[in-house]
């Protein structure tokens, strides 16, 4: 067994609940699948899913606190509830207009990506600490500044074109700190650790009943799509699972295993 104790149990249980969208992106992408209703069911499941890790965060976050009291569970999903909400609907509603009728009419054409751009990175800054002290995790806030961007097309080409090839390097840069510096090597081949990886893989399996929900008529293939998707791990499960380790709610061994 893993011999973890309530809260290292929850923290592993929040590392592999999040799906990866970007592996899934590029997967369906190259599969010629992403605008399909299989596609974007995936996509839209794989935000929710991200959005949940988001949530499952902070309540680890309120784990660490000596006095642990309802209110600080609760905290954080009306926090995120309230945050998802009032700003998907000025994404929706109020952002388009507010662009394209009063701020980039009155600038020069040639100046348009750059202000753009800015405005995503001013409300990055804007809405982190907003998340952070309404009590829930700054990275949702970085998360609904993306999201108020969401229906603007220029936004999207201007930050695959500016961020591309920084975004490769910056990735490297944080699976080497999350993986490659927090674990030493030699844990990887203890036969305890493998065994453990063994079982917390079976749990991932688990999401092979997501093949059931495929849109359309049934089908192995659409089953088989669906399920292998939404089994990806992603990139936000080992900022919880060394969040967890650093608060020394499980120990390397169980790092090790989550990882492997």
């Amino acid at each position: 067994s893993l011999e973890l104790d309530t809260k290292g149990a929850f923290a592993v249980g929040a590392a592999i609940a999040p799906t990866s969208m970007g592996i899934a992106y590029n997967i369906l992408k190259q599969g010629h699948l992403l605008n399909t209703p299989v596609g974007q069911l995936i996509i839209a499941a794989a935000i929710l899913d991200d959005i949940i890790a988001l949530i499952l965060l902070s309540e680890i976050k309120a784990l660490t606190k000596e006095d642990v009291s309802v209110s600080a569970f609760l905290v954080p999903i009306f926090a995120a509830l309230g945050l998802l909400i009032g700003f998907g609907f000025l994404a929706i509603f109020v952002v388009p207009r507010i662009v394209h009728q009063i701020i980039l009419p009155n600038l020069r054409p040639e100046i348009h990506q750059t202000v753009t751009l800015a405005m995503v990175f001013i409300l990055v800054l804007a809405l982190s600490p907003l998340a952070y002290y309404a009590g829930s995790s700054y990275l949702l806030g970085c998360f609904i500044a993306g999201m108020c961007f969401c229906t603007e097309h220029l936004v999207h080409n201007l930050w695959v074109k500016q961020t591309k090839q920084c975004a490769r390097w910056l990735l490297r840069i944080f699976f080497a700190s999350t993986i490659a510096f927090e674990i030493p090597v030699e844990h990887f081949g203890d036969p305890n650790v493998i065994r453990n990886a063994f079982l917390i893989f079976l749990c991932i399996v688990g999401k092979f009943i997501t093949g059931f929900f495929a849109p359309g008529e049934r089908c192995f293939f659409k089953f088989f799509v669906v399920a292998f998707a939404m089994s990806a791990r992603g990139e936000f499960a080992f900022i919880v699972i060394v969040f967890a380790k650093e608060e020394g709610i499980i120990n390397e061994d169980a790092v090790a295993a989550t990882i492997l």
